[in-house]
């Protein structure tokens, strides 16, 4: 969970950020957050489902693409859940925001790791595929 919370704080952080560099205003960057957690976590997801259906030799899951949002939408929910359950995001924030300065370098480098992973581990399996078609 503390990776987690990391990930959020550095996005949230980041977000933040962005705002006052173009000197927008967001309405609801913790909502945003979460939704760019979703959107890697739900990476993470279909990657690990399409190794399993090319391990397994048959689909883990079916070709419609409303099974593949109706499965998803767990992953949205569950991180809404984290954030957002009885105000945890300010707990997060309150927790993180005192040792920011001094493991700012750490966080980031963290995120940028997770997001490489994400991607990397979502190309590779993608050729993978592509190289070992199912008979």
């Amino acid at each position: 969970m503390k990776l987690y919370d990391r990930l959020y704080y550095t996005f949230y952080r980041m977000l933040l950020k962005l705002d006052d560099m173009f000197s927008i205003q967001r309405e609801t960057p913790r909502a945003e957050t979460a939704l760019i957690l979703s959107i890697l976590t739900g990476f993470n997801v279909i990657t690990i489902l399409a190794l399993l259906t090319e391990f397994m030799g048959m689909p883990v899951f079916s070709a419609k693409k409303i099974y593949i949002m109706l499965m998803l939408s767990p992953v949205v929910f569950i991180n809404l859940l984290l954030i957002f359950y009885k105000q945890r995001y300010k707990k997060i924030e309150e927790k993180l925001l005192p040792a920011w300065k001094e493991m700012k370098s750490k966080n980031i480098l963290i995120a940028v790791g997770y997001i490489v992973f994400t991607v990397a581990f979502f190309c590779l399996t993608i050729q993978y595929i592509k190289s070992h078609p199912i008979k």
